[in-house]
């Protein structure tokens, strides 16, 4: 699946994992952050369709530079259940990989350290994440990879 997810454009790519996460997302309902999780999608789905999303701005959803907000606060709570840690780390790679992508996209030298070893580890470990929480995922995700080609076309 990964080989076929590779050869999207990279909006398409953003696409797809946003796609995929909004599949799953609800799952935090009722979690602190969940809100801010959908509103994080939303951005990045806008970002994949029109490129108006500045990378810094995508950025600044995954950590603002205070310890007290942004999406990175809600990755690795210890009590954490093994689902919800699943979840965030799907939502959390989304945004991580719109926000680089968008710095990409305006020629960007300069980007956050974080997102400076985003490659396709990154991709794998979000299809492990996705999976883990359904071994029927992996139908989910052949499938929506089919609507975004299908929609390029």
């Amino acid at each position: 699946m990964l080989e076929r997810f590779l050869t999207l454009s990279p909006r398409s790519q953003i696409s797809c994992l946003v796609l995929l996460s909004e599949k799953i997302v609800d799952r935090l309902r009722g979690i602190e952050g969940y809100e801010e999780a959908k509103r994080a999608l939303r951005r990045c789905a806008e970002w994949s369709k029109v490129q108006r999303e500045k990378g810094d701005d995508l950025y600044s959803m995954l950590e603002d530079g205070s310890d007290e907000s942004g999406l990175f606060i809600y990755i690795g709570y210890i009590d954490m259940e093994e689902e919800i840690e699943q979840v965030w780390d799907c939502v959390v790679s989304t945004v991580a990989y719109a926000a680089y992508w968008a710095y990409a996209y305006e020629g960007q030298k300069y980007i956050p350290q974080t997102l400076e070893s985003i490659d396709e580890e990154l991709i794998e470990h979000f299809f492990a994440s996705f999976y883990a929480l359904d071994p029927s995922h992996q139908k989910i995700v052949a499938e929506t990879i089919v609507e975004v080609e299908s929609f390029l076309a």
